[in-house]
C-alpha cells in the first residue's frame, strides 16, 4: 500500500510539475513575441531587412567616427567604390556603375541656431546626405523630407520642439528660416515620441536635418564640400552569405577583415581605434543579444572619443533591456527543462512499464501480419487444391472418355 502511494503521489507531482511548465513556456512564448514588436519599432535598425527580397538577402552596417576624426565627401565616394568594385567582383553588379543594388547615407551632427523674424532656437543639426530617409524612415507630423538629390539644397526639416517654439504649430511646410546668415525652406516636421527612453536617448536640444551640401563653401574650391565632418556613415549591401555585408564595409572603410577565430585571439573586445563598425542586422536577435551580453561587464569601459547619434544611443539602450529580458527568459525555462530531464529519467527507470502499450502495439501488428501470412497460405494452398482436384477431374474425364470409344470401336 505504502509503494502504491508513493507511486500516485510521485505521478502528480510530475504531472503538477508539467501544467506549471506548460504554463511558463506560454509566458515565456509570449514575451518573446512581446519583445520582437518592440525591438521591430527601431525603425532605423530593420533597413536591411527592408530592403530583403525573395532572391537576395540584405545587411546593415553602420560605421561610427570619432569627434574630430570624421570623414568628408571625397571620403564617401571612396568608400562607395569600394563596395562597387567588391560587388562587381562578386556578380552582385552588372556594371559597377549600377548603384541601386544597394543604398547608403551619411550624416554630421553640430549645433547651430535657427530664428525667425520673432524668435531663436538653439538646435543640433543633421547634416544628412545620400539615402538617409530610406535608411531612417522617420515618422512625420506634417509635410515631407527634403528632396536630398534637389538642387535647392537650402531646406529644413524641423522636430516638433522647434516647430512649435518657432511658430507655434507644425504645419509649417513652406515657411522660412534663418540659419546664420542662410534662409532655409521647412519641407516638414518630426515627430518626437513621447516614450521616456526615447526622449532619454534625444537629449535636451531639438534638432533639425539639412542636407550635407548645404554645408558647402560658397566658392569654387574643389574642396568646398569638406566644411562637413562625416561622423556615421550606414550602407545597406547584399549579404548572400554571413557577414558578407559586414566584411565588405569593412574592407571599404580601410579596415582589415578578421576572421572570428582571430577575433578570440585577441585580449581586448573593445574598440580602440578611432571608428566603430557596427552590423545592424539581426543586433536584437538571440546569437547577437548573447555575444553581446558576454562584454557587458566591460560596458563602462571607453577606449574612443565616439559621439553616437541618438538613434544609435536608443538600440543600445534596448539591447540592454533585451538581455535583461532574455536572461528572465532563460529563468522561466529552468523549471520546464527540468521537468522535462525528470521526465526522461522516469521514463528511463520505468522503461518496462512506460513500453508496454508500445509492446502490445508491436505485437498486435505483428499478430495481424502473421494472420494475413497465414490466411494467405492457406488460400495459396487452396488454390492448389482446387487446381488439383480440377487436374484430377479432367484425367478422369479423358480416360472415361478414351474407355467409352474403346467400347463403340469393339
Amino acid at each position: 500500500m505504502k509503494k502504491t502511494f508513493k507511486f500516485k503521489t510521485s505521478n502528480k507531482l510530475l504531472l503538477l510539475s508539467l501544467i506549471v511548465s506548460v504554463i511558463l513556456v506560454v509566458i515565456v512564448i509570449l514575451i518573446n513575441i512581446f519583445r520582437v514588436a518592440r525591438a521591430e519599432t527601431y525603425y532605423s535598425q530593420y533597413a536591411g531587412e527592408r530592403w530583403t527580397g525573395k532572391k537576395m538577402k540584405y545587411g546593415e552596417v553602420s560605421v561610427f567616427y570619432e569627434d574630430g576624426g570624421g570623414i568628408k565627401k571625397n571620403d564617401i565616394r571612396s568608400i562607395e567604390n569600394k563596395i562597387n568594385q567588391k560587388l562587381y567582383d562578386d556578380s552582385y553588379l552588372e556594371s559597377r556603375s549600377e548603384s541601386r543594388v544597394w543604398i547608403d547615407g551619411y550624416c554630421g551632427q553640430m549645433a547651430g541656431t535657427l530664428r525667425n523674424n520673432t524668435n531663436t532656437q538653439d538646435v543640433r543639426i543633421y547634416a544628412v546626405g545620400g539615402d538617409f530617409f530610406l535608411i531612417h524612415p522617420i515618422p512625420l507630423a506634417a509635410g515631407s523630407y527634403p528632396d536630398l538629390t534637389s538642387s535647392d539644397k537650402y531646406q529644413v526639416l524641423l522636430d516638433e520642439y522647434t516647430a512649435w517654439n518657432l511658430f507655434g504649430s507644425s504645419n509649417v511646410a513652406g515657411l522660412k528660416i534663418w540659419m546664420d546668415d542662410t534662409i532655409y525652406t521647412v519641407t516638414g516636421v518630426v515627430r518626437v515620441s513621447t516614450d521616456k527612453d526615447y526622449l532619454q536617448a534625444y537629449g535636451n536640444k531639438n534638432s533639425v536635418y539639412i542636407p550635407a551640401e548645404a554645408f558647402a563653401k560658397t566658392t569654387t574650391d574643389e574642396n568646398a564640400e569638406d566644411v562637413l565632418e562625416i561622423t556615421c556613415y550606414e550602407a545597406v549591401v547584399p549579404n548572400p552569405i554571413k557577414n558578407y555585408a559586414l566584411n565588405t564595409v569593412t574592407q571599404a572603410v580601410g579596415l582589415e577583415e578578421e576572421s572570428e577565430e582571430e577575433l578570440k585571439k585577441q585580449r581586448s573586445t573593445l574598440h580602440f581605434a578611432g571608428l566603430e563598425v557596427v552590423e545592424n542586422t539581426d543586433r536584437f536577435g538571440l546569437v547577437s543579444l548573447y555575444k553581446r551580453n558576454r562584454d557587458r561587464k566591460y560596458v563602462d569601459m571607453k577606449t574612443n572619443h565616439i559621439v553616437y547619434p541618438f538613434w544609435e544611443n536608443l538600440a543600445r539602450f534596448e539591447q540592454s533591456r533585451e538581455i535583461k529580458t532574455v536572461r528572465l527568459m532563460a529563468v522561466l525555462l529552468i523549471i520546464p527543462i527540468l521537468t522535462v530531464l525528470s521526465g526522461l529519467v522516469w521514463l528511463f527507470r520505468r522503461r518496462k512499464v512506460a513500453y508496454k502499450p508500445f509492446i502490445a502495439i508491436k505485437d498486435k501488428i505483428s499478430q495481424k501480419m502473421e494472420n494475413k501470412k497465414i490466411k494467405r497460405y492457406e488460400e495459396l494452398q487452396r488454390k492448389k487444391a482446387e487446381e488439383a482436384g480440377m487436374a484430377e477431374a479432367v484425367k478422369k474425364s479423358d480416360e472415361t472418355e478414351n474407355e467409352t470409344g474403346d467400347g463403340e470401336d469393339e
